[in-house]
């Protein structure tokens, strides 16, 4: 499954405070900048399952670590890099079927 970093909020957490705490247990970079792009509920009716999804930018001075998430909460994620075209051709042929990562790419081709 290819998708972005993603995360259940702790116990009185903020949504952005949790974006920042995943993206840098999941990448092991600190964010630079944080941008809400919106807040989605994932299936209305059914669940009240809320995601807020945000666009950040980061640089290579706040690397500080290899990422790959926590190994106490059973994660062992493998970071994945690739062009921002093949990315958006991954969603199109099915590789990338992530609800929260479709969206976040295609708000990105929008900007």
């Amino acid at each position: 499954m290819i998708e972005i970093p993603a995360g259940v909020l702790d116990k009185d957490e903020n949504p952005e405070t949790c974006a920042r705490r995943e993206v840098l247990e999941e990448t092991g970079y600190g964010i630079l900048k944080l941008e809400k792009i919106g807040a989605f509920y994932t299936s209305p009716g059914y669940t009240n399952e809320k995601i807020n999804l945000f666009y950040c930018t980061t640089t290579s001075q706040l690397k500080h670590h290899s990422g790959g998430g926590l190994e106490t909460e059973h994660e062992y994620i493998e970071i994945v890099e690739m062009p921002f075209k093949d990315a958006l051709s991954k969603i199109e042929s099915g590789e990338i079927c992530d609800a929260k990562t479709a969206i976040a790419l295609l708000w990105l081709a929008r900007r």
